[in-house]
């Protein structure tokens, strides 16, 4: 049993299903998982990002120049 990223779309995964573990898929799923958890770092970094320029906003608004 796999579990598929959510960017694999649901026809896709029921495709690879009837398949079962085809040697052929093996270099697509090897570069498949990386590059979604590379995705996955990069929006949570983007986040932290996000979430300090805001604290940075909140932290300047009561200040006077």
């Amino acid at each position: 049993m796999h579990y598929w990223p959510e960017v694999v779309p649901h026809e896709l995964v029921v495709r690879l299903a009837e398949l079962g573990s085809a040697s052929e898929l093996r270099p697509v799923v090897d570069r498949l998982f990386p590059a979604v958890a590379a995705v996955f770092r990069r929006e949570i970094a983007q986040a932290e990002v996000d979430s300090a320029v805001a604290d940075l906003w909140s932290a300047v608004s009561g200040v006077e120049p």
